[in-house]
C-alpha cells in the first residue's frame, strides 16, 4: 500500500510540476503580451508627445504674430490715420450711425457708386480703422469696433476735415 501511495503522490506531484510549468508559461506569455503593448503605448506615447511639442511650437508662433499684429494696430491707432475726402465721409456715416449699414445704405447717405463705398471701406481698414462686419439677411453690414469708435472720441485719430465733418454731419443731424 506504500508503494501506491508513492505513486499516487509521485502522480500528484508530476501534475503539479505540470500544472505550474503551464502557469508560468502561460504567465510569461503574457508578460511578453504585455512588454509588446508597453513598448507600442511607449511609441506611441511618443509620437503623442513629439505631437504635443510641435502644436506647442505653433501655438507659440501664432501668440507671437497676434501680439505682432496687436502692437502694429496698437502703434496705428495712437497715431493719427489720414483719410481721402470720401474715406473720411464714409468713416462719418459708420462712426455716426448706431446700427450696421450696408454698401447700399452708405451710397444712399453719401450719393456715392457702390464701387466707390467699397474702396473707401478697403482703405480705411488697411488704413488702421477697426471695421466690422455682419451679415444680415444675406447683404454684409459693416461698423466700426466699439472699442476704436471709444478711442477716436477720446484721442480722434481719424482726421476728419472739419468741412468734410460739417457737410455730412450737417445733412444727417
Amino acid at each position: 500500500m506504500q508503494h501506491k501511495l508513492t505513486e499516487d503522490t509521485f502522480n500528484s506531484v508530476n501534475q503539479v510540476k505540470k500544472d505550474l510549468k503551464d502557469a508560468c508559461a502561460s504567465i510569461h506569455d503574457e508578460l511578453e503580451d504585455l512588454r509588446d503593448n508597453a513598448d507600442q503605448s511607449y511609441v506611441e506615447i511618443g509620437n503623442l508627445d513629439d505631437r504635443i511639442t510641435n502644436v506647442e511650437i505653433k501655438l507659440e508662433k501664432l501668440i507671437d504674430l497676434v501680439m505682432e499684429m496687436a502692437s502694429s494696430q496698437t502703434k496705428h491707432q495712437s497715431q493719427s490715420i489720414e483719410l481721402s475726402n470720401k474715406e473720411q465721409e464714409v468713416f462719418l456715416i459708420l462712426y455716426t450711425s448706431d446700427m450696421p449699414l450696408s454698401v447700399q445704405e452708405i451710397v444712399k447717405r453719401l450719393g456715392l457708386t457702390e464701387e466707390v463705398v467699397e474702396s473707401c471701406l478697403r482703405n480705411m481698414n488697411a488704413k488702421g480703422v477697426t471695421l466690422l462686419t455682419k451679415v444680415l439677411e444675406s447683404v454684409p453690414h459693416y461698423f466700426l469696433d466699439r472699442s476704436f469708435k471709444e478711442q477716436h472720441a477720446r484721442n480722434g485719430i481719424v482726421m476728419i476735415s472739419p468741412e468734410i465733418s460739417a457737410d455730412v454731419l450737417g445733412e444727417y443731424s
